[in-house]
């Protein structure tokens, strides 16, 4: 099946089904967080304070950690209650400079940072009073603090906070929408698709009934010669339509003229037990005495 022929209908519903299923993948992909490498996030920093040092210290201008993304996170507790948690994920350098290519550099590499609820912070930071704050909703209020503080800029992963929803969305925009743009600017060089002839309606259509046959006349049998007498009474009572417009040929009643026979063969075909065909016989002529 070519893609052209498919409807804008056909797409939307392609993308609804491929957005439900990326959704269903990612939302059970949600649990626990193991090891030390979180996969798609880069290695956990465990210190918190370190962490939080890394945010507020710069080198050059780029700070420790740089381009903080926090995602929303559901998880479960020591106590296998669920609960929400958060990843602040971004670019860390440990402040330790490393050889690659023959220079000395400062690389930043993947790391994140697992923030409970609520959060507790370890720098202090005080309110409009002078009052050092304890604690923080969420390490969403505690980055926003720091940002008015210290100028610390970082992102809401808003997508992450109902997969399944996003994925739908997303698919639904790109596959059902965009993507039968792209088809059609291909196809027929236009944005949307030609207009079609429009199907003739087969509804309310019924066939047509059958006239009413006459039944025959039923033969009956009561004798030989009454039984002829019927069948021709009733052929020429009901003349097929051909004999109808066929007219009566009357038989020629002159004279016929002679048919001239042939001699007749008085050859005499036979064959012995060891012929395959009839061959002709021949009467042997007598010996002379």
């Amino acid at each position: 099946m070519q893609f052209a022929a498919l409807s804008r209908w056909h797409w939307i519903v392609i993308a609804v089904l491929i957005g439900l299923v990326i959704g269903l993948v990612r939302s059970a992909d949600d649990g626990d967080l193991h090891g030390i490498n979180v996969n798609g996030y880069g290695l956990i920093l465990a210190d918190q304070q370190q962490f939080e040092n890394s945010l507020i210290q710069d080198y050059e201008g780029t700070r420790l950690f740089s381009d903080p993304v926090i995602y929303p996170h559901r998880s479960t507790d020591a106590a296998g209650k669920p609960t929400l948690v958060y990843i602040v994920a971004g670019r860390y350098w440990d402040g330790h400079p490393r050889e690659k290519n023959g220079k000395t550099v400062a690389e930043w590499l993947p790391r994140c940072f697992i923030a409970t609820t609520p959060y507790k912070p370890r720098v202090g930071l005080s309110d409009g009073s002078g009052k050092v704050i304890q604690e923080f909703p969420t390490v969403i209020e505690f980055m926003g603090a720091l940002r008015n503080r210290y100028g610390v800029s970082c992102r809401y992963a808003w997508w992450a906070v109902y997969p399944a929803w996003t994925s739908l969305g997303i698919c639904t925009v790109l596959i059902g929408g965009v993507w039968p743009i792209v088809i059609n600017l291909l196809t027929w060089g236009r944005f949307t698709r030609p207009p079609e002839a429009k199907a003739l309606s087969l509804w309310g259509v019924r066939a047509p009934k059958a006239p009413p046959s006459t039944p025959k006349p039923a033969v009956q049998y009561s004798g030989p010669d009454d039984l002829e007498e019927q069948l021709h009474s009733a052929a020429t009572s009901n003349p097929t339509s051909e004999e109808a417009s066929t007219p009566n040929r009357l038989l020629a009643t002159g004279p016929l003229d002679a048919v001239t026979q042939r001699p007749a063969d008085e050859r005499e075909f036979a064959a012995d037990d060891d012929d395959f065909y009839p061959t002709e016989r021949h009467p042997h002529a007598k010996p002379p005495r």
